[in-house]
């Protein structure tokens, strides 16, 4: 028979019940071994629900278009409008979320990560990289 704690971190696994039900499983199966074994315990439920929890919100960027790719702009093409607007591309990608994704650098020298619509060519997201 599985263990109460198992059955909560496979329900965690699937997107139900994370912190609350987590951290009082493991913390309440020694409850005689006091406060550090619940303070380690709603640490480790607290590591694990922000992994579980915005771990693949976190990386997935944003979605762009449902349009058929036979009316996106083509790649090739995409890419040089895009260093035509002053951009160094390192990498260039169509994303899952159905978007251009380019790695480099703005006009100004900045790292970034910039996401273009591949049907309008627009700017969807642009982030700063440290």
């Amino acid at each position: 028979m599985p263990s109460p704690y198992k059955e909560q971190v496979r329900r965690c696994v699937q997107g139900v019940q994370c912190l609350g039900d987590v951290q009082l499983k493991k913390s309440s199966r020694n409850p005689s071994s006091g406060h550090n074994q619940t303070k380690a315990s709603s640490i480790g439920a607290l590591a694990f629900i922000i992994f579980c929890g915005t771990g693949s919100a976190a990386i997935a960027g944003p979605s762009c278009t449902d349009a058929p790719k036979e009316q996106w702009i083509q790649a090739d093409v995409m890419r040089a409008k895009i260093v035509a607007e002053n951009y160094k591309v390192d990498v260039f990608k169509v994303t899952k979320g159905r978007c251009y994704e380019i790695y480099g650098r703005d006009k100004s020298g900045a790292r970034v990560e910039v996401y273009f619509d591949p049907v309008t060519g627009e700017v969807v997201k642009t982030s700063v990289l440290r």
